[in-house]
Parts: structure tokens; C-alpha cells; sequence
């Protein structure tokens, strides 16, 4: 039937490729309808129903509509808190996303709040050191990064990566996302060739990762662009550029932000 739990799961397994393929209006369509299938089947709070409005929400902040992003999940924040004996662990992710959101939208201090209730919840339930709290932990990481806090955001990342690339593998999008993270580290510390082994990692392991170009793969060359227009190459991060362009157009929507910063960096370093 239409309805049945199994069939919105492909809605939200569909979702997940829609975003990834570029059609970004159908994701955000097929999010929305898995979740407003699983409240009725489920009600508001049930794993699955806060999975699909999670991602939703994730899917808006990348999107860069961090408004709506932001009123979405804390709308759904609320809900969860209403509810008596809520799942803590729930709680714990809805706390993570929107300190992300937060964090995207510059509010620091607010988002810092968020990431520390989760990494609190998850040390509650999991214990200190478990795998679950790597996230709250890098989260946390890269708040003092935004501060200036290069050194505290530098040794927290090193502590993480070799426990994470551990616990999920090397061909893991989790390694692949801390690598690129520890690589535009690397650059505001000036230690430049540190990091473009670092991007360079990440890149190979994004490749490994998909049947063609992605977002993440994107990512990579840009940053490595703007590592060798900073270091006087401008043909060599031309060509970047001109890579991470040609996949920011098939793989995200009009105006999204990446994009954009694509666009223009190849026209800066045209004119």
C-alpha cells in the first residue's frame, strides 16, 4: 500500500539519491512526505518520523536556507521536549542538528550550547570515549576554530581522526568529511603541505566513495583551489576550480551557496 512503513522508507532511501543525483526540490518533497507519513503511522516523535524531519532540516541548512532549517528543528526540538520520558538519545541528535544550523548561521555561542547537551547525553548514555561521542566532540572542534582557537580545534580534530577512520573505515563518508575539516585547518595554521595531503586524502576517498562526481569530491577541489591560489598557482587552482564548478552545476541547485563561492572564485581569477 501507499502507506506502508516499508514503502515511506524508499521515499526516504529515494531522498537521499535525489540530493546526491542534484534534483534538490524533489529530496526536499520526498523528506517532507515520509515524514508527514510516519507522524500519521507513528506519531511526532517516533524515531522515524524525527529521522525524516532531521533530514530535512540538514538537507535545508545545506541548502543554505538556514532560516527555515533552523525554525523547522527547533519546532520539532519543542515536540520532543513536550513529550514525557522523551528519548534522550533523540533529544541528543535533534541537539546536534541544530547546533549545526546555528553554527552555519554564524551564532556561535548558541550553537556551542547544543553541541555540548548532545556530547553531555551521549557520554550519559554511552560512557566517556565511546564512538557516539566523536561527533558533539568535532562539533565542539570546530566551534573553537571559529573563535581563533587554532591549537585547542587542532588537537581536538588529531585526537579524533585516528579513533574515527578506525571505527568506520577509511571509505567512509564520516573519514572523508574529518580529513577535509583537518585539511582547511591545516591551511589557517600555515602548514600548507600538511594540508593538501589532507585534502588529497579526502579527495581519493570521496572518488572511492561514488559511482561519479559528488558534492564532497567538489569540496576537495575547491579548497585545494584556493590552497594553490594562495600559494601564487593560479593555473594549477584554475583548473581546480573549474573542476569543483563543473560538479557544483550538475549536483546542487541554483544558488546554493558552494556554488556560487565556485563561480566566483573562477571568475576572479579570470579577470
Amino acid at each position: 500500500g501507499e502507506d506502508h512503513p516499508l514503502v515511506v522508507g524508499c521515499w526516504l532511501n529515494l531522498a537521499g539519491i535525489e540530493e546526491k543525483l542534484g534534483d534538490w526540490p524533489e529530496s526536499e518533497r520526498l523528506l517532507k512526505k515520509a515524514a508527514a507519513a510516519w507522524k500519521e503511522i507513528y506519531g511526532p516523535n517516533h524515531n522515524r518520523t524525527l529521522l525524516a524531519n532531521r533530514g530535512l532540516g540538514n538537507l535545508l541548512r545545506r541548502w543554505g536556507r538556514l532560516d527555515e532549517a533552523e525554525g523547522h528543528v527547533r519546532q520539532l526540538l519543542d515536540e520532543q521536549l513536550a513529550e514525557v520520558d522523551g528519548n534522550t538519545l533523540e533529544i541528543a541528535r535533534t541537539h546536534s542538528s541544530l547546533g549545526l544550523i546555528l553554527m552555519a548561521g554564524g551564532k556561535i555561542d548558541a550553537a556551542e550550547a547544543f553541541f555540548q547537551l548532545s556530547l553531555t547525553t551521549y557520554n550519559e548514555v554511552h560512557g566517556v570515549g565511546h564512538v557516539s561521542t566523536i561527533f558533539p566532540q568535532a562539533h565542539l572542534a570546530l566551534v573553537a576554530w571559529k573563535r581563533g582557537q587554532l591549537e585547542t580545534a587542532a588537537g581536538t580534530l588529531d585526537r579524533l581522526t585516528a579513533p574515527a577512520l578506525a571505527e568506520r573505515g577509511e571509505r567512509h563518508p564520516t573519514s572523508a568529511w574529518m580529513l577535509h575539516e583537518r585539511g582547511k585547518l591545516f591551511i589557517d595554521e600555515g602548514r600548507t603541505e600538511e594540508a593538501e595531503r589532507a585534502l588529497r586524502r579526502a579527495l581519493d576517498l570521496n572518488r572511492q566513495l561514488t559511482d561519479g562526481p559528488s558534492s564532497g569530491e567538489a569540496l576537495n577541489l575547491l579548497e585545494l583551489g584556493k590552497l594553490h591560489r594562495d600559494r601564487g598557482l593560479p593555473d594549477e587552482a584554475e583548473s581546480l576550480f573549474g573542476q569543483a564548478l563543473k560538479i557544483f552545476q550538475n549536483v546542487l541547485p541554483a544558488g546554493h551557496p558552494d556554488l556560487v563561492e565556485a563561480q566566483e572564485a573562477v571568475e576572479a581569477l579570470e579577470t
